[in-house]
């Protein structure tokens, strides 16, 4: 008996010793790459892990790590406890940076989101994907007038009230139950549902390519002009109208309330925008962005303005853009037709 004591006293000072020699050490961490178009794994994927501050007396050199056939990378190389930067890189995809916190062992650091950088054929696509993070069903909806399929015309000239206009017309609404195609301006690319685990991607496409051609009225944009003076070079445009962006909680008798939604834009290879709601969105319905719609005289040119909705803008909504646009402001999106 009491050696069998003294061999399992052995065995436990040994497992200790083993646990704090290396206490400061996760041996193997793992990332899930994403593509946010289509939700599956992204292989061949390099993800970076860069510190940002690491434990005291301790050093770190950045980790790559290439992810796999389902997307999962694993960091062989040993990791410090710390706050790291991940970051992605892939020729054809954008990816979605973000800062974590290694502080155990065999630890799951979670999703980095890519996007791809084109659809369609066209190089300038714009992504806008929805991420939460239960289980039910958020939808994401855009609607946009009908015409903008084939010639438009200014509807008014603009004015600070047309911005936040009431919507009306003939609109085509992108959905869970209307997915359009790579034809039409704005198209859905991924549904998720409570039934197939919920969180997200829920990513919706626009092709300012697939936006026709205007005749008829232009409008004068110059630094005077309300909202998108500063944001779009001055001139004449057509202005086609107010594409609008808006979340639903679909889930029977839920809100927006502490889900952690976010929604990010992409063009090509930038990330142009990034939406934090507050976990206090007690709403179940509520619209995050609109979009003005506008091409340049010679109809060569469209820029696509994004305008945070009034009703977020009071700083809690913590809206960002990303190249020096200050928060809560517009971002904008744009390519040749």
């Amino acid at each position: 008996m009491y050696m069998k004591r003294s061999v399992l006293l052995v065995s436990v000072l040994a497992v200790f010793a083993l646990l704090t020699a290396g206490c400061d050490l996760l041996v193997s961490p793992t990332i899930k790459v994403i593509d946010a178009r289509t939700g599956n794994g992204i292989a061949n994927a390099e993800v970076t892990l860069t510190p940002i501050k690491v434990d005291e007396n301790k050093s770190q050199e950045p980790i790559k790590g290439t992810s796999g056939t389902d997307g999962t990378v694993v960091f062989t190389d040993k990791v410090q406890y710390g706050e790291y930067t991940v970051t992605g890189s892939l020729s054809g995809y954008v990816f979605i940076p973000f800062n974590v916190t290694v502080a155990g062992w065999s630890q799951d650091l979670g999703k980095i989101w890519g996007v791809a950088t084109s659809k369609g054929g066209d190089p300038n696509a714009v992504s806008i994907f929805l991420t939460w993070n239960t289980t039910n069903d958020i939808d994401a909806y855009f609607t946009y007038p009908n015409t903008l399929e084939t010639s438009v015309t200014a509807l008014y000239p603009w004015s600070a009230v047309d911005a936040y206009q009431n919507l009306s017309g003939s609109r085509t609404s992108v959905n869970y139950s209307n997915k359009q195609d790579t034809t039409k301006f704005s198209s859905l690319d991924i549904d998720k549902t409570a039934n197939n685990g919920g969180m997200g991607p829920e990513t919706i496409t626009l092709l300012g390519t697939n936006t026709g051609n205007a005749s008829g009225t232009q409008i004068t944009v110059n630094s005077g002009t309300p909202f998108i003076g500063s944001a779009i070079p001055a001139g004449n445009y057509y202005w086609a109208g107010i594409g609008e962006y808006y979340l639903n909680a679909y889930t029977t008798n839920t809100s927006l309330e502490n889900q952690q939604v976010r929604v990010v834009i992409t063009q090509g290879n930038a990330i142009k925008g990034i939406f934090n709601l507050p976990t206090n969105m007690t709403q179940k319905t509520i619209s995050l962005f609109r979009v003005q719609i506008l091409y340049t005289s010679d109809n060569a040119n469209y820029y696509l303005v994004f305008m945070p909705d009034l009703r977020l803008v009071d700083g809690l909504a913590n809206i960002k853009s990303i190249a020096g646009i200050p928060e809560d402001s517009v971002f904008v999106c744009s390519g040749r037709k």
